[in-house]
């Protein structure tokens, strides 16, 4: 490797993305901001298209746009990185997408059915107390369900998350 190829600062680290080194910066008249205002339009647009949703499912309608909108966005990056070449994925991070799909279907699923049952808990009538108990037994069980999950399916070690 030449001075000018040497890898990336963790790439040793991030065995499950094959990392390439970025190409030299292209002299270019357009300041970088002016390059990034077409994907800044597009996200604003998607973020209030999707907002929609409220209108149709109240207020769990903002979560589910914000969680498309964020899938979207980072659809769209990977696509201009592949485009430009730079972003390979590799097998390892292939399963383990799997795997975090996966985990996060299942903990999808199980919180809710967590709401239908908890909701009397969750009306403005059962009190702030109940509400808070509420919605904190369901935080605490999509973890515990999450992180359980990407343990069986593989999406991570136990061994890596006390490492971080």
């Amino acid at each position: 490797m030449t001075a000018r190829q040497t890898p990336a600062p963790g790439a040793e680290q991030a065995p499950a993305l094959l990392i390439r080194n970025l190409p030299a910066p292209v002299e270019d008249d357009t300041p970088r901001w002016e390059r990034l205002v077409p994907a800044w339009i597009v996200s604003g647009v998607i973020h209030v298209v999707l907002l929609a949703l409220f209108l149709l499912v109240g207020p769990t309608g903002i979560a589910i746009a914000a969680a498309l909108a964020g899938w979207i966005n980072v659809g769209l990056l990977a696509a201009a990185l592949r485009r430009r070449e730079d972003l390979a994925l590799d097998r390892i991070f292939r399963r383990r997408f799997l795997g975090i799909v996966a985990a996060s279907t299942l903990m999808g699923g199980i919180v809710f059915a967590l709401v239908q049952l908890l909701e009397p808990w969750f009306a403005p009538a059962s009190g702030s107390l109940a509400q808070g108990a509420a919605l904190s037994a369901l935080v605490g069980t999509g973890l515990i369900v999450y992180l359980a999950a990407a343990l069986l399916f593989g999406a991570t070690r136990l061994r890596e998350l006390i490492r971080a």
